[in-house]
């Protein structure tokens, strides 16, 4: 007969809590028959390598469990917690922090007026007034909740949440704003769903998703994205703003790529807007002004040439690829390149461009309902009525 023994490993019993220091002890035994140890004056207690220091305490001693007020502070070596008091059980060592809550790790702070520490899962829940400052960026994640997981750096945080990023040497800041935000590994990518609104200067976004990757600088937009920059308006199924330093560079627009500039407002004519329609749109920007756009795949091109403030016409161009160059916010160059004998430009002056006009008049429509139906009012492309335009 073989005997097989079974070791199970045992857990480990959790260190009591230790006083260290108190002023002033009494007891007593409450209405329902508990005994409870009063410590005041500059309360000391340590529950291994934790110290916790208090005003105030209140140990209940059937319960293992102590009610800490009065510049509360419980400090180990990879946290530290204060707040105005924390219910803290000693065998679990589950704490509820309530008043000017603050939580510092290695990477983050986490501010609240209300916070449960779940020291199990290194889980931290936190209500009201939430701020996850991250130590080493200018950026934070606020919102009235989050749920943050110290051992893998993730956070979920609702409740109106915004993401800021401030650049240091510009004084710029990128908000972001959303219904649901993620933080992935303490902050290497954050995830915003639902409504989202990106600013940063004169740049504004709105989209369904968005995706920000520290390590690439690039703030990803999917779900009908729309964004503006000034006077210019880009439209796609994705949008990608490439930044360095916190600065945008560029700014990527994917698959039926549009983007719409707004004639110079001293010009007089009758649709005033210039536009590039395309399967892709690259944008470069320089010191937050458009430098460069290359437009690939089925190019088209409608602009308005101008020549000392007087418009001379509109001119519209068919190609592959398609390059416009711009200084002070005006186009100074455009190349086109297609296949030996693909590429089109036909010129239109003033007294015969009623058909160009409609053609993008119609293009200007379509889009002009995409930005009323992200809620951006105020920047509604206003053209005369088709039935107006066509007399």
């Amino acid at each position: 007969m073989f005997f097989v023994y079974i070791s199970i490993p045992q857990e480990e019993p959790v260190e009591r809590l230790i006083l260290e220091n108190a002023d002033l002890a009494s007891g007593e035994t409450t209405e329902q028959n508990q005994r409870v140890l009063i410590l005041t004056g500059k309360v000391r207690f340590h529950q291994g390598e934790a110290v916790l220091k208090c005003n105030k305490a209140l140990q209940f001693v059937d319960e293992e469990r102590t009610l800490l007020t009065g510049n509360v502070s419980i400090i180990d070596e990879v946290k530290q917690m204060y707040g105005d008091t924390i219910d803290y059980n000693e065998k679990t060592q589950f704490a509820i922090a309530q008043g000017h809550v603050k939580l510092i790790d290695s990477t983050k702070t986490l501010t609240g007026d209300f916070l449960k520490y779940y020291q199990d899962q290194e889980k931290v829940v936190v209500d009201s007034n939430v701020t996850l400052f991250d130590n080493k960026e200018s950026s934070s994640l606020a919102g009235s909740h989050a749920e943050y997981y110290r051992n893998t750096g993730y956070a979920l945080v609702t409740g109106q949440p915004v993401f800021t990023q401030t650049d240091t040497s510009s004084n710029l800041t990128l908000t972001i704003r959303g219904k649901i935000m993620e933080m992935f590994n303490d902050g290497d990518s954050i995830k915003v769903t639902d409504q989202v609104h990106i600013t940063r200067g004169e740049i504004n976004a709105k989209c369904g998703k968005l995706l920000y990757v520290k390590k690439d600088e690039q703030v990803i937009l999917n779900d009908t994205p729309y964004a503006f920059q000034k006077n210019d308006h880009l439209m796609g199924a994705r949008i990608v703003l490439e930044m360095k330093n916190n600065e945008v560079k560029r700014i990527l627009v994917n698959k039926d790529a549009i983007v719409v500039s707004r004639v110079d407002s001293l010009i007089q004519t009758r649709i005033p807007y210039d536009l590039l329609t395309g399967e892709s749109i690259q944008v470069g920007v320089k010191d937050d002004e458009i430098d460069t756009v290359t437009v690939q795949g089925r190019a088209t091109s409608y602009y308005h040439l101008v020549e000392k403030k007087q418009e001379k016409g509109i001119n519209k161009i068919l190609c592959d690829e398609l390059l416009m160059v711009f200084a002070d916010g005006k186009v100074i160059n455009v190349t086109g390149s297609s296949a030996p004998g693909l590429s089109t430009g036909v010129f239109f002056p003033p007294e015969s461009r009623e058909k160009i006009e409609s053609e993008l008049t119609e293009v200007l429509l379509k889009m002009q309902k995409t930005i009323e139906a992200k809620q951006f009012p105020a920047l509604q492309i206003n053209l005369p009525a088709p039935e107006q335009h066509n007399k």
